[in-house]
């Protein structure tokens, strides 16, 4: 975030708040500059990093992920079982596109939602349907 310049103070204390991590083991300069890394940087012709990280606050302040999952009785750390079809069905539902999501295996049986994707234009302003892969 240091090359950010004189916004670097405010836009940090936005991140904070709107894009925590929450894994212990990942800082969330370090998740910020993975995420601008693999993501960000491929907007680069359109809008610059601090562009980037404000449209990702303009985004978590526009939709409440939480909120949308909720409706439909997905709850974090529950001990039920959803699928894939559930996040799809729930999100088109509510942004009106298709999202991508991301999984983990734990064992030979079970598997653990690891991100859900939502895709924006390359304004960042207008929901898009995410690759399938």
């Amino acid at each position: 975030m240091g090359d950010l310049g004189g916004k670097a103070r405010t836009l940090r204390s936005q991140l904070q708040q709107a894009w925590p991590s929450i894994r212990k083991d990942l800082p969330d300069d370090r998740l910020w500059q993975h995420e601008w890394n693999k993501h960000g940087i491929c907007s680069l012709r359109r809008m610059n990093k601090s562009d980037y990280f404000q449209a990702v606050i303009r985004e978590t302040g526009r939709i409440s992920l939480l909120s949308i999952l909720q409706s439909v009785h997905i709850v974090a750390g529950s001990h039920i079982a959803y699928t894939k079809n559930q996040f799809d069905t729930a999100m088109r539902n509510s942004i009106g596109t298709d999202i991508y999501v991301s999984c983990a295996s734990l064992d030979n049986t079970h598997v653990l939602l690891k991100e859900l994707y939502i895709c924006l234009d390359s304004t960042a302003t207008s929901y898009i349907n995410c690759p399938k892969t």
